[in-house]
C-alpha cells in the first residue's frame, strides 16, 4: 500500500507515513519510538504529579470534605496554579461531596501513568507502559 492510501486510515499526512516508514527501515521498531518534543522540559516530575493525584483521590484535608487548590498547594509544596493544571490535565471536577468525576485523559503518554476506573466507578492511579 502506498503512503497516500495509508494516510487517511491513520488520519495523518502522506509525508508522515513516509517518515514513519523511513524510520522503520533504518532502525526497525526502535525507529518508531516517539522523539523528544521541542520546548521547555516539565518543571515538576511525574512523581510530584502522581503524589498530588493520589492525595486528591485517597485523602481529605482535616475539617473539610474535599481539597481546594490552596490546601493541596500547601500540602504538596507546589503552587496553586500548578495544582490547578494537574487537576485540569486529569479533567477532574471536584464536587462538594469530595467525589471526583474521572474521565479519560492522555496523561499516560505525558507522564507514564493515568487513572483506571473499575466497574464500581472508583479511580486509582496506574503506571502505563
Amino acid at each position: 500500500m502506498d503512503n497516500k492510501r495509508v494516510a487517511p486510515q491513520l488520519n495523518c499526512a502522506a509525508a508522515t507515513v513516509g517518515k514513519w516508514r523511513a524510520r522503520f527501515v533504518a532502525d526497525r521498531l526502535d525507529g518508531l519510538v516517539d522523539e523528544p518534543r521541542p520546548g521547555r522540559p516539565p518543571s515538576i516530575s511525574a512523581e510530584q504529579v502522581q503524589a498530588v493525584v493520589v492525595a486528591t483521590l485517597e485523602a481529605t484535608p482535616t475539617n473539610a470534605t474535599h481539597w481546594s487548590r490552596a490546601w493541596m498547594a500547601a500540602k504538596s509544596g507546589l503552587s496553586k496554579t500548578t495544582i490547578g493544571r494537574i487537576w485540569k490535565a486529569f479533567d477532574q471536577t471536584f464536587f462538594s461531596k469530595g467525589q471526583p468525576c474521572l474521565r479519560a485523559s492522555d496523561l499516560g503518554k505525558k507522564y507514564g501513568w493515568g487513572i483506571h476506573s473499575d466497574s464500581e466507578d472508583t479511580g486509582r492511579p496506574v503506571r502505563c507502559g
